[in-house]
């Protein structure tokens, strides 16, 4: 590099270019330590966002456990609203999505809290997976792509 610098740069120039190269090296030097705490900063962001993730998933089967042990103990006091699955919780769900005039298609998860919201338990220790299987099995409900999660009446599809 030297020997390319005394046949390119003017003997003039040669001190400002050789502060202009260790310049050039600084700025270098800078952008290896940003990247090293970048991707520092994003390994940490990565892992707490895999620590939300699980804390949700738990959220999720504690709420499940507790909306059991809570229609369990309706169902012994009696004021426990029909506990629904199969046939009669898809029926239901289609009602509660046509009066409910929610766009289609929606995702399961969603449709499933109209479910809950309309004051209705469904019967299993899993309700959400209760629910989902009652809407695959009803000829009037269609999903719509592949592992999309997005569910939609077939009349609702044959209409768009």
């Amino acid at each position: 590099m030297k020997a390319d610098l005394a046949l390119t740069v003017p003997a003039a120039l040669r001190p400002f270019y050789s502060q202009l190269q260790a310049t050039g090296e600084e700025v270098r030097g800078a952008a290896r330590a940003s990247e090293g705490e970048l991707r520092e900063c994003l390994a940490e962001q990565r892992r707490l966002l895999a620590q939300a993730r699980e804390l949700v998933r738990a959220a999720e089967r504690e709420v499940q456990r507790l909306e059991v042990a809570l229609n369990a103990l309706e169902g012994l006091s009696g004021d426990a609203p029909p506990a629904l699955g199969g046939r009669r919780l898809a029926e239901l769900a289609i009602e509660l999505l046509r009066a409910s005039e929610h766009p289609q298609p929606l995702h399961y998860q969603d449709w499933y809290e109209l479910v809950a919201r309309g004051g209705y338990v469904v019967a299993a220790s899993d309700p959400l997976a209760t629910f989902l299987t009652a809407i695959t099995r009803d000829e009037r409900i269609e999903r719509v792509g592949v592992r999309t999660g997005m569910y939609q009446l077939r009349e609702a599809g044959a209409s768009q």
